[in-house]
C-alpha cells in the first residue's frame, strides 16, 4: 500500500518572489521525500536562498506532485528572514559629518 504521507506529499516546489521594483526571482525545491526525522517520520529539509531574494514585494510557493483524490501538500516551518541593519558606523559617520557642518557654521 506504501506511505499514505508520501502518496499525497509534494516532490517539488516552485518557489516565484516578486520584486518590490518590478521583475520576479524563482528557483525550484526539490524535496528528498525520505522519512529520516527522528522516529522515521516526514521531517524538514533546509532550503537557503540566495541575494538575489532581497526586497520582495511577495512570494508564492506552488507544489507538484502525484494527482490524486487529495492534493499535493508541504509545510513550511521556521521560515527565517535575514533583514540586513545598517551598520552601526553609518549612523557614526553621518552623526560626524553634521558635527562638521555644525562647527564650519559656527566658525
Amino acid at each position: 500500500m506504501g506511505d499514505f504521507a508520501f502518496a499525497v506529499a509534494a516532490q517539488q516546489i516552485d518557489v516565484t518572489g516578486f520584486l518590490a521594483g518590478g521583475g520576479i526571482v524563482s528557483t525550484t525545491l526539490y524535496l528528498d521525500l525520505l522519512a529520516d526525522g527522528q522516529g522515521g517520520v516526514d521531517d524538514f529539509q533546509t532550503f537557503v536562498f540566495g541575494s538575489e531574494w532581497t526586497y520582495l514585494e511577495s512570494v508564492e510557493f506552488v507544489a507538484t506532485g502525484p494527482a490524486n483524490i487529495y492534493g499535493t501538500r508541504f509545510a513550511v516551518d521556521n521560515l527565517v528572514l535575514n533583514v540586513v541593519p545598517i551598520p552601526a558606523a553609518v549612523y557614526l559617520f553621518g552623526s560626524a559629518l553634521l558635527g562638521l557642518s555644525w562647527m564650519r557654521r559656527k566658525a
